[in-house]
């Protein structure tokens, strides 16, 4: 064989604490708002030092929860199927409607094709998940969390296969000017 194809690849990252993602992004908003607070004038020393310490607390919140966030998120490392598996996935997927249109089913679509597309998984501090325990809880995901999981699904089996001819022209434009 004088050369082999590789399948596109991705990471994706799954929060399982959606609480502490929401406490996350309001500590973030907390924090950005007393930020953005304009200086009063005409306040003493101790207002002001007490805003200082006020910010510097909202800081150290968000630090805190987003670490927790952080705790719980999953990685998962995925594969692209082969194109006759995707398609196989794809036409269980679709479903034909009254009006006699089509619809493809996504968040099942991801659920059948992530037991072949994922090949491992890790906390962000990188200790290991065991995939059965990913594909365990795929079931009970919310869509906000299956989002990100369907795009990449779609992404990694529906891939370009061209090189944009714009790349080309963009080295011989660069070529001449440096």
């Amino acid at each position: 064989v004088l050369f082999r194809s590789t399948r596109p690849m991705a990471d994706v990252e799954l929060i399982t604490n959606m609480p502490a993602m929401q406490k996350a992004v309001d500590a973030a908003n907390n924090y950005l708002n007393l930020k953005a607070r304009k200086p009063v004038s005409g306040i003493t020393d101790f207002e002001e030092a007490e805003q200082a310490q006020e910010l510097a607390d909202a800081y150290e919140r968000m630090k805190k929860t987003k670490q927790e966030c952080d705790d719980s998120t999953v990685v998962l490392h995925l594969t692209g199927l082969p194109s006759s598996q995707w398609r196989q996935i794809t036409l269980k997927t679709v479903v034909a409607q009254d009006d006699g249109t089509y619809l493809t089913d996504l968040p099942e679509q991801a659920i059948l094709a992530l037991p072949d597309m994922l090949k491992s998984a890790n906390f962000k501090n990188g200790t290991d998940v065991p995939v059965a325990d990913v594909l365990a809880i795929l079931p009970e995901l919310s869509d906000s969390q299956l989002a990100d999981i369907m795009t990449a699904v779609q992404n990694l089996n529906n891939p370009s296969t061209v090189l944009p001819k714009e790349i080309g022209q963009i080295i011989s434009d660069s070529a001449t000017t440096l």
